[in-house]
Parts: C-alpha cells; sequence; structure tokens
C-alpha cells in the first residue's frame, strides 16, 4: 500500500550471525515523540499519552536495502514488520552493521544490526535491574510514575550497570540482548535511556499488548518465550543471563538453563524488592538450580564475580 502521507518507520536494532540476520521494525502513523532532559512533568504525561494512543499502519509494503539487494515485507494488524534472512553480515571489524528501511514515496531510515560474533551472549533484564523501576511498589504506583512523569533522560540508572556491561563488551566481546515486559510503545524510549547512559548497544525484546497474552502457553509469559527462542537459535553460545529480585526473573532463568544444560555460564540476581521473595529464591531457586546462581548488591560486586568466572 503506497501512500503520499507521511509514516514513522520504527527499524528496531536488530543483529546477524554466520547464519541469518533479523530486521524487525514498525510503521505508524504517528509523529516521533521528541523529549529533552529538561521536560516539566506535564510534557512528559503529553509524550506518554502520544505513545501509548499509537496509530498502527497495517498492510504496509516495507523494503530492506542490503548492498544492492531489496527485499520486501508487509506490516500486520499491528503495523510490525519482519525480515528475516538466511544470509550473513558479518565482518571482521566487528563493528554495527547498517542498513536502509523505507517504505514507497519516503526516504529510508537508518537500521542498525549488532554482530553476533562473541562466544557470551548477555541477557539483561530492564527494570530494576539497569534502570531504577520500582516494579514491586504497592499498586505499581511508583511504576506508573516513574514511566508516566519522567522521561528517558531524566530516568535513574542503576548505579555502576553500565561501566560493568561495557567491562563485558571490551574484555570478552559480549553481545546484548535486552528484554522488558514493557510495550513496544516505549521502544525508543528505552533505546535513548540506553544510548544516554552509555549501555552497549543491543537488541531490544518488548511485548505487544492484545488478547494473545492470555492464552500464552508458558507459565512463566511471553518473556520466557522470546528467551527460548535466543537459546534455540544460538546454540553454540553461552547465556550470562542478568535479572532482579524484585519479580520472577531467578525462576524464568533458572528454567532455561535447566532446559539447555551447559549453555548457561551463569545467572546474576540483583538484590531489589520484597525480602521475602529474595528469600524464596535463595531456598527455594538457588537450591533447585544445576547452574550457578548469584545474588549482588553492587555493581562492583557482580563485575568481581563475572571477571572471576569469566577468566578461567
Amino acid at each position: 500500500m503506497a501512500s503520499s502521507k507521511a509514516y514513522t518507520i520504527q527499524a528496531y536494532i536488530g543483529y546477524t550471525d554466520e547464519r541469518i540476520t533479523v530486521v524487525r521494525g514498525r510503521v505508524l502513523d504517528d509523529p516521533a515523540v521528541i523529549a529533552t532532559q529538561s521536560d516539566r512533568w506535564w510534557t512528559n504525561l503529553k509524550n506518554s499519552f502520544r505513545r501509548f494512543i499509537s496509530n498502527e499502519v497495517p498492510n504496509q509494503e516495507v523494503h530492506l536495502s542490503i548492498k544492492g539487494t531489496k527485499y520486501s515485507a508487509i506490516t500486520d494488524d499491528e503495523g510490525y514488520f519482519i525480515f528475516e534472512l538466511n544470509r550473513t553480515l558479518l565482518s571482521e571489524n566487528g563493528s554495527l552493521v547498517n542498513l536502509d528501511v523505507s517504505i514507497p514515496c519516503q526516504s529510508p531510515v537508518n537500521a542498525e544490526l549488532i554482530q553476533i560474533n562473541s562466544d557470551y551472549i548477555v541477557i539483561s533484564d530492564i527494570d530494576d535491574t539497569i534502570i531504577k523501576t520500582q516494579v514491586s511498589s504497592v499498586l505499581k504506583i511508583k511504576l506508573l510514575f516513574n514511566t508516566i512523569f519522567r522521561n528517558q533522560y531524566q530516568r535513574t540508572a542503576i548505579a555502576g550497570m553500565a561501566e560493568v556491561y561495557q567491562f563485558l563488551q571490551t574484555s570478552y566481546q559480549a553481545n546484548f540482548f535486552y528484554i522488558s515486559k514493557s510495550p513496544h510503545n516505549l521502544y525508543t524510549y528505552i533505546v535513548d535511556f540506553l544510548e544516554f547512559n552509555n549501555y552497549p548497544k543491543g537488541s531490544i525484546i518488548l511485548r505487544d499488548f492484545g488478547w494473545h497474552l492470555l492464552s500464552n502457553s508458558s507459565s512463566f509469559g511471553e518473556k520466557y518465550d522470546e528467551l527460548d527462542k535466543l537459546y534455540r537459535r544460538f546454540p553454540t553460545k553461552e547465556f550470562i543471563l542478568v535479572g532482579d529480585a524484585a519479580e520472577k526473573d531467578a525462576d524464568i532463568y533458572a528454567d532455561l538453563a535447566k532446559k539447555y544444560p551447559g549453555q548457561t555460564k551463569g545467572i546474576f540476581i540483583r538484590k531489589v524488592g520484597k525480602t521475602d521473595n529474595l528469600i524464596r529464591i535463595q531456598k527455594e531457586v538457588m537450591t533447585s538450580s544445576e547452574t550457578p546462581l548469584y545474588i549482588f548488591e553492587s555493581s562492583i560486586s557482580l563485575k568481581a564475580t563475572l571477571d572471576s568466572i569469566l577468566s578461567h
């Protein structure tokens, strides 16, 4: 469907390895939301409303250009598109790959790809692992306040976590996937936060709202299913799983480690949230996990533990 109207193309950060290249994104009939560090709360509230009241563009033809070859896809009912290509774009320098994504009658936008060229893949939860969200607050009031009334440049990053991840990337060439139960409506919000706080570039896994979530067959929901796909997609890689004790990260990670023995280097859970859940993790999850599970309070201890494990 070609249109003379200018749409917003969100090209999500994709990835390529020695077998495949994956590029995802979304087409919206909304202008991009622009935020600044000096925005007041009412501006943040207005922008939050704009993010969540999105107008998707279904059945839109989308093009991906790679070295003179053009690929085509059609957006689904929610405006999403995906290219899964049986070709590699790995290069010797290991830098980001930049591609053009476009729709008819509009200029292309840049799509970035990380190169999965390391032995290690870091899976990092987002909320209360690298950004202060307060998921476990009563009725999630603090979570809603942080998300709605503070923009991506005003949020509090968990101290030292960006430095730990930079260390993993620099010293061990680790690749990164960030995962959250947040909706895709917050995609650019999260990308901006990661870049502003100097986190390594990585592919971001979010979810879509909808009734399909109620029929999810997994006891852990969509988060578990998405990570399960990564384990199956990268069977020769070792995973470093980082999360927090506020909810079910430890349970999800331990179950995946049990399902894929030998593929998980370690599970690292940040001490946060309700004490009773932390006690449950220590008594139940840690004792039953076949993979080492570490609980950390500071980024300094996390870095030291990771370095000790990976250097041997």
